[in-house]
């Protein structure tokens, strides 16, 4: 009977320290390049958490990264894709690599690690061109853990889309010419398209202007710049002002204006250039 009742004691103290130990995340089911989550189609997102996710030997590698877990896609339309991951700010940012083949012998077709500083501390990035038909694996992971096992794993969010050059296309509305100041301020509008990393700041292009305003041999000429104050959806309105950078100052008239847009992503730059003739207004 004493050995019973100690036995249900030492049970029971078991019982409460598990109860007692903090839940650990479990491994995850695309743990293993063989049991790779299925990509079926673009756009994709997924978040997955490699906290305990683990390496096996024969891996592909790329920047020695551990807590690995796996995608695979097969393109239905060859053209250019991108893949990013987004997670892991605190602490050196995710690793993305995309390999095409058997696991022992795959090819890395790009690798990329947390682009850094303090806007892309978080996010990794690949653009790549696939073929139709044949089967890529994506990993995501923690780079340079296999050197030093104590970097972690944890949460992040993975995306994959077919990829859309970058555009800012501009639009010039209005000019008008303060009566007392002289300064002419333009108003209008950009649009921007493209593929954008996630977490990366868009819809923001430059804006840029340069203005002549000719009778005779009286120029009054000046040039200005600005950027939207806020993102676009579709399309997000800007104001500019320019002082005439000559003896004369912009009046109300017929005016040359060049505006351009340029806008960037993490892979291109675009500018775009518009010239009208513009009548500047009284304001």
């Amino acid at each position: 009977m004493l050995f019973t009742r100690f036995s249900l004691v030492i049970v029971v103290a078991g019982a409460l320290l598990s109860i007692a130990e903090p839940a650990r995340a479990a491994t995850p089911p695309n743990d293993l390049y063989g049991n790779a989550a299925v990509i079926a189609g673009v756009p994709f997102v997924a978040t997955v958490d490699t906290t305990s996710a683990t390496v096996s030997s024969g891996d592909p590698n790329c920047a020695a990264s551990s807590h690995t877990a796996w995608f695979r896609f097969t393109p239905t339309v060859s053209g250019t894709y991108t893949f990013d991951v987004n997670g892991l700010w605190n602490s050196g940012g995710p690793s993305l690599g995309v390999f095409v083949g058997h696991r022992r012998s795959a090819q890395m077709v790009a690798c990329d690690v947390a682009l850094g500083g303090e806007e892309f501390a978080g996010v990794a990035a690949d653009k790549v061109v696939l073929t139709a038909g044949i089967r890529y694996h994506v990993m995501v992971g923690t780079p340079g853990g296999i050197a030093d096992p104590t970097l972690p794993g944890g949460s992040l969010f993975v995306r994959a889309v077919r990829y859309v050059p970058v555009a800012a296309n501009v639009h010039l509305s209005y000019g008008s010419v303060d009566r007392v100041t002289r300064v002419l301020t333009l108003t209008g509008t950009v649009a921007c398209a493209g593929t954008y990393a996630y977490g990366s700041f868009d819809g923001f292009p430059d804006i840029s202007a340069t203005v002549r305003e000719e009778r005779s041999t009286l120029v009054a000429q000046g040039s200005g710049g600005t950027w939207p104050s806020s993102g676009y959806t579709p399309s997000a309105a800007w104001t500019m002002e320019i002082h005439s950078e000559t003896a004369h100052p912009f009046r109300r008239g017929w005016a040359t204006v060049a505006v351009r847009g340029y806008e960037c992503n993490l892979w291109e730059c675009v500018t775009r250039t518009k010239k009208v003739d513009l009548f500047l207004h009284w304001g």
